[in-house]
């Protein structure tokens, strides 16, 4: 980013006022660089709940039936 291939110290801005912050960034080794950033907080969904239990097998004879209809 600042064309240097050695260490370089970043001095670093910025605000957070939420889930976005945004900053901008000096290094004393690139004089006259700056950059800009924004960075974005993503969380991960907690995974699903187990189900309580085994489920039984399915049993289609289970299902209620439909009333039979006169022809």
């Amino acid at each position: 980013m600042f064309g240097n291939d050695h260490e370089l110290t970043l001095t670093i801005e910025g605000s957070c006022p939420g889930k976005i912050a945004t900053y901008t960034a000096t290094a004393p080794q690139a004089p006259g660089m700056i950059l800009h950033g924004t960075l974005i907080l993503t969380e991960q969904k907690p995974p699903a709940p187990e189900p309580p239990g085994q489920m039984p097998a399915f049993n289609p004879d289970k299902l209620p039936k439909l009333p039979k209809r006169a022809r």
